[in-house]
């Protein structure tokens, strides 16, 4: 059951669950998933390495929706209290879709904490046809469950994918994506479109980050470097579908690429991105 609410602007410690041994990494998803639906096979590759993380945002998952609009730089907080919690000091974070922006305002805020970041189809802000589409899926969520459904389907997998399933299969889908959709949807929803919007996605102001000894540390701990990666545009994160449709057909949906991910941890201090970095 999730954690009893807590205001908005408050940072909490959030749900998770762990995997593997190793250098540890901190998985944060996107909007409308969970910890458990947003990854397909990726932490069972990353857990043969690593200490492997799943976060749960805010009203997704095992964490408890806190009362009113959630705020970026309390959810970049929260991971670092989580992290706290499972006993890390050190750790490298993943960020998909919605995840990403979380990710870096964390880097920005808890410099000392964050050994590498991989950020998966990730956004600085939502373009138009993101914009578009983050407002027709808050305008669904009142809709017929199916339809909300298939409008998912249609966003989170490509062609190769979709020709796979028969109407039978496109309709049980639907129903399933739609029910599965988490009690923060809007609230997530709410969340991305304000992301990159001056003085609309939090109120606080950035503490000096310190160290858990407390001593400040420098703005930029390490040298970042922006790897050269393949080319994606980046839906919401619509979890449980992407995963069920990547694993029967991982051509066709649009899945986070396992590769870059993988490698994280091993190069220290190195910036890698894969998507289209706006």
């Amino acid at each position: 059951m999730p954690d009893v609410a807590v205001p908005a602007e408050r940072p909490a410690v959030l749900h998770y669950t762990e995997h593997g041994q190793g250098s540890p990494v901190v998985l944060v998803h996107g909007a409308g998933g969970s910890g458990a639906t947003s990854w397909g096979s990726l932490p069972e590759h990353l857990a043969s390495h690593h200490r492997v993380l799943l976060v749960d945002n805010p009203g997704s998952g095992g964490s408890a929706l806190p009362e009113g609009p959630l705020q970026l730089d309390t959810l970049a907080d929260s991971i670092a209290l989580t992290a706290a919690q499972a006993g890390l000091e050190r750790y490298a974070v993943v960020g998909y879709s919605m995840g990403s922006a979380i990710a870096v305002r964390h880097a920005v805020r808890h410099p000392g904490e964050v050994t590498a970041l991989a950020l998966l189809t990730g956004f600085a802000r939502p373009d138009t046809r993101l914009r578009l589409a983050l407002h027709n899926w808050q305008q669904l969520m009142d809709a017929e469950p199916a339809l909300l459904g298939r409008y998912l389907l249609q966003l989170s997998c490509g062609p190769a994918a979709l020709d796979q399933l028969d109407t039978a299969d496109l309709d049980r889908l639907a129903r399933e994506t739609a029910a599965a959709l988490p009690p923060g949807t809007r609230q997530h929803i709410d969340l991305a479109l304000r992301i990159g919007r001056p003085g609309r996605t939090t109120r606080a102001q950035r503490p000096h980050p310190r160290d858990r000894r407390g001593q400040r540390h420098p703005r930029h701990p390490g040298p970042l470097r922006r790897s050269r990666t393949a080319h994606h545009r980046s839906p919401p994160d619509t979890g449980d579908v992407r995963a069920r449709c990547a694993d029967g057909a991982a051509d066709g949906c649009l899945q986070p690429p396992l590769q870059p991910a993988e490698r994280i941890g091993r190069r220290a201090g190195h910036l890698m991105v894969a998507g289209p970095g706006r």
